[in-house]
C-alpha cells in the first residue's frame, strides 16, 4: 500500500529541521509495512493546472508566509500523479497504522479528528480538488483580524462530514496524543523540536526505525553543526577532536592518537594535523588563532575550566569559540530509552548549556561575550550550541 508526501525546500531554518523529519516520516512509515514516496514541485509544475493555480493563489488572503502557503497548494498538483494513494504530511509519525486498518474507497476520505490529513482520495478526487481550489474566493476565516484561506479550509468546507470515526492522527500534546497511532507533530510545542520529539517517542513505544534514527543522527552529529556554525569559523583556527570531518578546509586538525606504532604514534585520521592533549595547546602562541572549534570533546575533560580557560589563550580578540556539545542529562535519558551504553569519557553528571556558559563567567576567565547559542539544537536529541567572542 502507498502513502506519498511532499517536500519542497523553503529556506535553510526550515530545511534543517524539515530534511531529517522527511527521513524518520519514511522510515516509520515502512516499518508498519507502507510503501513510501516523496513528491517534489517540479511533479507539481508539471501538471496542467498548476500555472492558473499559482495565478489564483496569489490572490487569496493568507496570514502565513506566500511561499509556505503556495506550497500547501502545490503538493496536490504532484499528488495528483500518485493517485490513488493516502496522502500525508511528513510531520505525521507513524507509531502503528498498517494498511490493513485503512478503510479506503473511491472517493475521498479522511483519517483525521484534527485537520484533513492523512487523507485516501483517487485521481478523480484530486482533480475534482484542485478545481475547487481554483474557484474559491475570499477568506474561510479571520485570524487576529486579518482574512485567511488555506487547501485544508477549503478542502474542510468541501468535504465537511466524510472523515473516518476512528481517532487516528493526533496532534502532538493534545489528548489521547501518546497513544495514537499517528502522532501530527505540529504547532508551536514542538517547533524546532519535531525531530527529537519523534525519536523520543518512537523510542519509548519500542519502534525501531527510532532506534536506527539514533544512531544515524548520533553518527552524523558534527556534520549537522559544522553546516551550522562554520560562519563563525573564518581565518586560521583550530578543530579540537574533529573526528576526521573539520569544520573548514583550513582548520588545524588536532585529535589523540591511535596506536603506538614502529616507535611513535600514529594519527587517528589521515587528515590530522596534530597529535596531542587537547588541553594544553603549546604549539601556539597567545591570542594567535582566529577562532577554536570542538565537537563533543570537552565533556571528556576532567578540568574544564583548565581546557576553556587554554582554549581561549590562543584566541586572538574578536576571535571566537565554537562549542557544539552534549547535554548529559539528556544524553543518559536518550542512551537509557535506546538500550545503548553511554560514553564512558563523559566526567560530569551536570555537563551541559547552563554549566559551561557558568564557567565562561567567572571572573578569572578570559573575558568574553556569548554570541549565539541553541538548546535544543534541530535534528539532534542531547546537543546544544555555544560561542563566546573573546573580548
Amino acid at each position: 500500500m502507498r502513502v506519498v508526501s511532499y517536500y519542497e525546500w523553503l529556506d535553510e531554518a526550515t530545511s534543517a529541521e524539515d530534511e531529517p523529519l522527511s527521513y524518520l516520516w519514511a522510515a516509520s512509515w515502512e516499518e508498519y509495512g507502507w510503501k513510501t514516496e516523496i513528491a517534489c514541485p517540479h511533479e507539481a509544475e508539471s501538471h496542467p493546472l498548476f500555472p492558473a493555480l499559482l495565478q489564483h493563489v496569489e490572490t487569496l488572503p493568507t496570514v502565513n508566509d506566500k511561499k509556505y502557503e503556495l506550497a500547501c497548494y502545490k503538493r496536490w498538483c504532484a499528488w495528483a500523479f500518485y493517485a490513488p494513494a493516502l496522502f500525508v504530511d511528513y510531520d505525521v509519525i507513524n507509531f502503528g497504522f498498517t494498511p490493513d486498518q485503512l478503510n479506503h474507497h473511491d472517493g475521498p476520505c479522511f483519517f483525521s479528528v484534527q485537520g484533513h490529513l492523512p487523507m485516501w482520495a483517487d485521481r478523480p478526487s484530486v482533480e475534482s480538488m484542485l478545481a475547487a481550489m481554483l474557484h474559491w474566493s475570499g477568506a474561510s476565516c479571520h485570524y487576529g483580524g486579518r482574512p485567511h484561506t488555506s487547501d485544508m479550509m477549503i478542502l474542510a468546507a468541501l468535504y465537511r462530514g466524510v472523515a473516518e470515526s476512528m481517532p487516528v492522527t493526533v496532534n502532538y500534546g493534545n489528548s489521547g496524543w501518546d497513544n495514537a497511532k499517528l502522532v501530527h507533530f505540529y504547532g508551536p510545542r514542538c517547533k524546532g523540536r519535531k525531530v527529537q520529539l519523534a525519536i523520543k517517542h518512537g523510542l519509548r513505544n519500542g519502534c525501531k526505525w527510532a532506534k536506527e534514527a539514533l544512531g544515524i543522527l548520533g553518527a552524523s552529529e558534527a556534520k549537522t553543526c559544522r553546516e551550522r556554525l562554520g560562519r563563525f569559523c573564518n581565518g586560521v583556527g583550530l578543530d579540537i577532536g574533529f573526528g576526521g570531518w573539520p569544520v573548514h578546509l583550513n582548520a588545524i586538525c588536532v585529535d589523540s592518537a591511535s596506536v603506538f606504532e614502529a616507535g611513535q604514534w600514529k594519527p587517528k585520521w589521515p587528515n590530522q594535523h596534530i597529535i596531542g592533549d587537547a588541553g594544553k595547546l603549546t604549539w601556539f602562541a597567545d591570542n594567535s588563532l582566529d577562532y577554536v572549534f570542538s565537537s563533543h570533546c570537552l565533556e571528556d575533560f576532567e578540568d574544564t575550566k583548565a581546557a576553556l580557560r587554554e582554549w581561549l589563550r590562543v584566541i586572538k580578540p574578536g576571535g571566537y569559540l565554537v562549542l557544539f556539545l552534549p547535554d548529559q542529562k539528556t544524553y543518559m535519558e536518550c542512551c537509557r530509552e535506546a538500550g545503548q551504553t553511554p560514553n564512558p569519557a563523559h566526567k560530569h553528571e551536570d555537563f551541559g548549556l547552563a554549566y559551561v556558559k557558568a564557567i565562561l563567567a567567572e571572573a578569572d576567565m578570559p573575558r568574553t561575550g556569548i554570541v549565539h547559542e541553541l538548546w535544543p539544537v534541530p535534528g539532534n536529541l542531547y546537543s546544544f550550541d555555544l560561542v563566546a567572542r573573546k573580548i
